[in-house]
């Protein structure tokens, strides 16, 4: 059993990265005006994903920062300051 917290840390990657780019192409798809009245529901997430203690694997920065780069289009100007 020595396994199971290395296979758990895997599928929370998993999950993180599934979660990152949904939210990317939930965000791509939305029209430009629904997708800034997200922003109250979107921007909390960013903030906890950048705010963790570290990034536990390349592909789950990677998938960040494909968010972030999402975020900046979409919202551009328009970006709350939290």
């Amino acid at each position: 059993t020595s396994l199971g917290p290395t296979v758990k840390m895997g599928n929370m990657e998993n999950i993180t990265i599934l979660s990152n780019d949904s939210v990317r192409l939930i965000l791509h798809q939305l029209s430009a005006e629904t997708a800034m009245s997200s922003g109250d529901i979107v921007l909390p997430y960013i903030i906890d994903q950048t705010s963790a203690s570290k990034t536990s694997s390349n592909s789950v920065a990677v998938s960040m920062l494909r968010l972030l780069q999402k975020i900046v289009e979409v919202f551009s100007t328009q970006l709350p300051v939290y």
